[in-house]
C-alpha cells in the first residue's frame, strides 16, 4: 500500500464549534516540567485568550509535579547523560516484550493481561505522567494523582487509575517531547510536524538519540528494583519502530502484534479524538478532518510494521486477532507465551483468570453513530480491505479455552468493620510519626513553630488505602468512614502539634480552649484547607474504590 500519511491534511468541510473559555482538564501533560512546556509552546503558533485558563491550571500542575521530581531529576541526569548517551542500547537479560497494534486495536486489553504475571514488571501512569521522577517523586505523585484521575478512561469506560499499566509514549512525551501526542492532542494544527515520531523518519540525528536515551533511561528506572522481570512496553507508535527498538534492546525484544477489525479501529480512532478535546490548546479538526488523517497513519504505520516485523527472527514474533484475544483468552496468552520461550506459571495464570472474572464480559466500547465520525473513502475502504485479508480477520474466532470456575475457590470476605480498624491503625501510626516529627524539628529549630500541615494529603490517601486493603474491597460506606477517620486524625495530630510547638499553659481548660483555637485556625488557612479537602477526597476515593484491581 502506498505510503503517503504525511501529506497536507485536508482542509475542515465545517469548521467545529468554538468554545468562548476552554475549562481546565486533568492535562496528559499536567506534570511534565516547566521547561518541556516552554519548549512546546515556542515552538507552537500561540495560544488563544480561550485556551488560557486551561493552559494555566496544567502550568499551575506541572510546577507542583516539578517539585516532587527536581532532586532525582538533578541527581539522574548525568547518569542518563553517562549510562545512555549516543547511540544508548539497554540490554534487559530477562528480555523485552513489546505490544504493537494501531490505537485502538486491544493493545490496552492485551497489555492489562500480561501484566497480571507477577514475575512481569511494566509502567504505571504515575510513573509515565511524570517521568522525570524516581521512587521518591513517583510515590509522591502516586498520591496527588488519586484525586484527579478517573476510574475510568473517558474515550471508552476502560479502567484507569495511578496504578494501572501505562504507555510509554506518555513518558517520553512528559519527558523530552518524543511523540507524536502533541500534535495528536494539544495543538492537532502541527499534526505533520508530531507524526515524524511514529517512524523515527526525517528527524534529525540528535532528535533519534534523545529518543533513545529517555527510552532506555524510563527502562532503566523501571527495572532497578526488578531486575530478574521480563520489561513489558505497549505503546501503538511502536509499530513503525519495530527494527529501532530491536537495536535498543540489543535484539532481545519479543513483539506481539494485535490486528483488530479496520473500519473498527478507525471509527473508534475518531471518537477517541473527538472525546478527548478537553487536552487541546487551540480549535480542533471537524471529524472528516480527523478521520483522514488517521487513515493516512493507520495504513503508514501497519505497512511500515510487516516490512520491519518479516526482517525480525519468527521466533520472537507473535501475531494476534483482537476478537481470539476476547473469545480465547486463556488460549492465545498460552500460544504466546509458547511461541515467545516465556515461562507462564500456574500463579500467573491463576491471576490473569482472577482479572478476567473481576472485569466481566469484555465488551467493545460504544462508539458515535457514523455519521458523526466522517465519512468514508474509496480509499479508506481499500485499506479496510487489504488489512482484514492480512490479519484474517473474516476468518471465524477460534473456540474459546474455558476458565477455570471461580465458584470453587474461597472468595475472601470484605469486612466493613476490618476497613474501618485498618483506617484507624494507618491515622494512629501517622499520627504519632507526624507528632515526632513536629517535636524533633521543634527541638532543632524552636522559632520555627512550622506543623507539617501538608503531611495530611499524605495521611489522607495511606488512610484509605488502608481501608481498602483491610477490609479487602472498597464500598461508598467505607470511603465516607476513611475520610471522618482522617479528619478526626487531622484535628488530633493538629491539637497535638500545636501544643508541642506552641506550648500554652499548665494543661488546664484554657490550654485546651487555645490549642482547638489553633487548631481551626490553622485548618481553615486557604493554604492548608486546601490540602485538607485533597486529603479527604483522596481517603475516600481509596477506601471507596470497587471493580477490578490493577492487574499485578
Amino acid at each position: 500500500m502506498p505510503n503517503d500519511a504525511y501529506r497536507a491534511p485536508v482542509p475542515d468541510p465545517v469548521p467545529t464549534r468554538k468554545p468562548l473559555i476552554a475549562m481546565p482538564t486533568a492535562h496528559l501533560m499536567a506534570l511534565a516540567p516547566l521547561d518541556v512546556w516552554a519548549r512546546l509552546l515556542l515552538g507552537a503558533r500561540g495560544v488563544h485568550a480561550r485556551y488560557w485558563l486551561r493552559l494555566a491550571f496544567a502550568l499551575v500542575c506541572s510546577g507542583a509535579g516539578m517539585a516532587c521530581c527536581v532532586i532525582e531529576r538533578v541527581l539522574l541526569c548525568p547518569v542518563r547523560l553517562v549510562k545512555f548517551g549516543k547511540d544508548a542500547v539497554f540490554d534487559h537479560p530477562p528480555g523485552v516484550v513489546i505490544v504493537v497494534g494501531y490505537y485502538r486495536s486491544g493493545t490496552t486489553h492485551l497489555h492489562n493481561l500480561l501484566s497480571c504475571d507477577p514475575r512481569v514488571v511494566t509502567p504505571r501512569w504515575y510513573q509515565v505522567l511524570a517521568p522525570q521522577g524516581f521512587w521518591l517523586g513517583w510515590s509522591l505523585v502516586r498520591i496527588m494523582l488519586v484525586p484527579f484521575l478517573g476510574s475510568t478512561r473517558p474515550q471508552d469506560g476502560v479502567a484507569f487509575g495511578p496504578e494501572w499499566p501505562a504507555e510509554d509514549d506518555f513518558a517520553l512525551c512528559n519527558w523530552g517531547l518524543c511523540s507524536t501526542l502533541p500534535g495528536r492532542f494539544v495543538f492537532p494544527s502541527a499534526w505533520e510536524r508530531w507524526s515524524r515520531w511514529n517512524t523515527l523518519d526525517g528527524l534529525s540525528e540528535r532528535q533519534k538519540n534523545r529518543w533513545r536515551s529517555l527510552t532506555a533511561m524510563l527502562c532503566w528506572k523501571l527495572t532497578r528494583a526488578k531486575r530478574g522481570r521480563v520489561l513489558v512496553l505497549k505503546t501503538p507508535s511502536h509499530t513503525g519502530r519495530i527494527l529501532e527498538l530491536d537495536r535498543l534492546f540489543a535484539g532481545r525484544a519479543r513483539f506481539v502484534h494485535i490486528a483488530r477489525d479496520p473500519e473498527k479501529v478507525i471509527d473508534s480512532n475518531v471518537n477517541m479524538h473527538l472525546r478527548l478535546r478537553g487536552h487541546l490548546l487551540e480549535d480542533g479538526p471537524c471529524a472528516q478532518t480527523i478521520r483522514d488523517r488517521i487513515v493516512d497513519e493507520y495504513e503508514a504505520l501497519e505497512t511500515v510494521c510487516a516490512e520491519q516485523l518479516a526482517a525480525i527472527d519468527p521466533a520472537r514474533v507473535v501475531r494476534i486477532r483482537h476478537m481470539d484475544l476476547v473469545h480465547n483468552p486463556m488460549g492465545e496468552l498460552t500460544k504466546m507465551h509458547a511461541t515467545l520461550g516465556l515461562d507462564w506459571s500456574d500463579d500467573a495464570r491463576g491471576r490473569t483468570a482472577r482479572y478476567l472474572h473481576e472485569i466481566g464480559t469484555y465488551r467493545t466500547p460504544s462508539e458515535k453513530r457514523s455519521g458523526e465520525l466522517g465519512q468514508q473513502s474509496e480509499r479508506e475502504r481499500g485499506l479496510c480491505a487489504h488489512l482484514r485479508a492480512l490479519h484474517r480477520l473474516d476468518e471465524a474466532p477460534v473456540d474459546p479455552i474455558a476458565l477455570p470456575d471461580r465458584a470453587s475457590e474461597q472468595e475472601p470476605r470484605r469486612s466493613f468493620g476490618r476497613g474501618v480498624l485498618g483506617a484507624l491503625v494507618v491515622a494512629a501510626v501517622f499520627v504519632l510519626l507526624w507528632v515526632g516529627l513536629v517535636a524533633a524539628h521543634n527541638s532543632v529549630f524552636p522559632d520555627n513553630h512550622s506543623r507539617f500541615n501538608q503531611l495530611v494529603w499524605v495521611m489522607g490517601a495511606l488512610i484509605g488505602l488502608g481501608a481498602h486493603r483491610f477490609a479487602r474491597g472498597g464500598s461508598v460506606a467505607l470511603g465516607l468512614a476513611a475520610a471522618l477517620v482522617t479528619l478526626l486524625a487531622w484535628v488530633g495530630a493538629t491539637y497535638w502539634a500545636i501544643d508541642i510547638v506552641w506550648d500554652h499553659g499548665n494543661g488546664g481548660w484554657d490550654t485546651v480552649y487555645h490549642n482547638f483555637r489553633g487548631v481551626w485556625v490553622g485548618t481553615t488557612s486557604p493554604t492548608v484547607f486546601v490540602f485538607g479537602v485533597l486529603a479527604h477526597l483522596t481517603a475516600y476515593r481509596q477506601a471507596s474504590r470497587r471493580g477490578p484491581n490493577p492487574p499485578g
